[in-house]
């Protein structure tokens, strides 16, 4: 039987190497695979999408790092898409309430003793259908085996550490770019494109009342942080009438065009 083992990420690898080492044990009638098992030499986009056709049980190894990888997403796409294969969720640091879809469509399998056993039995009455390995049995070796398993996958943090997130701009840096726009020696018109740019697309989170979003033209009650007429970067609550950034600041007038609508951050 092919046990098709999605990985992304370097955890997620350890992890599937593991996991396939450990059932080819368990159920020796299974055959479990991930990508690293391509022999040198191999066409390897043609040996992939073989054994995904092929596949007749999908284990996607999950882990804090890798919730959002193009790759987990695309081969647990494959992997919904192949006739009668039964596919899950192996999540190692991470709670069900943390994965989103199109990931949280599959059932997730808990890094717990009796919930990793629910998974084995499925994969066993999976592949022998007509005389699988009796519970016992195979309550039997699961438990003899259970310990080495236990002690790899809890070995992974250390052997492999965390991988380096992009760090989150923070919301001063982000308004002292805006400022340094508006005392540059550009163009006024140019100013006001970039300057526009950075509010609708650039997608931060900024410090506002609640419910509150920054817009052109409008006077906010409980902006934390703002920039008045003069070009200065201010902080506080601005008293009431004081005049934001505006078309008429920036450029000098209105030139007939309207300020862009509030728009909620993402």
């Amino acid at each position: 039987m092919n046990i098709f083992l999605c990985w992304s990420g370097e955890r997620s690898k350890e992890t599937a190497s593991i996991l396939s080492w450990w059932l080819g044990r368990v159920i020796q009638s299974a055959d479990p695979w991930y990508s690293d098992d391509i022999p040198k030499g191999s066409p390897w986009a043609a040996e992939l999408a073989d054994r995904l056709e092929k596949a007749q049980f999908g284990i996607i190894c999950l882990n804090q790092e890798n919730l959002d990888e193009k790759w987990i997403l695309y081969e647990a796409g494959a992997l919904s898409k192949t006739k009668n294969a039964n596919v899950c969720t192996f999540l190692l640091d991470i709670n069900p309430s943390e994965i989103e879809p199109p990931l949280s469509q599959f059932q997730c399998t808990l890094y717990k003793e009796d919930d990793f056993f629910k998974l084995v039995k499925t994969i066993n009455e999976k592949i022998n259908k007509d005389n699988p390995v009796k519970d016992e049995i195979l309550r039997e070796t699961f438990d003899k085996l259970w310990p080495e398993l236990k002690k790899k996958l809890d070995n992974i943090p250390d052997k492999i550490p965390p991988a380096k997130k992009k760090p989150i701009r923070g919301t001063r840096e982000i308004l002292e770019e805006m400022l340094g726009l508006l005392r540059s020696t550009k163009p006024q018109e140019k100013m006001l494109e970039e300057i526009l740019g950075l509010l609708r697309f650039r997608q931060y989170p900024l410090p506002l009342g609640e419910g509150n979003v920054m817009n052109l033209g409008l006077t906010p009650s409980r902006h934390l942080s703002y920039i008045d007429e003069r070009g200065s970067l201010e902080t506080g609550t601005p008293e009431a009438g004081t005049p934001i950034i505006s078309h008429k600041n920036i450029a000098g007038s209105n030139a007939g065009v309207s300020p862009p609508d509030a728009e909620e951050p993402h």
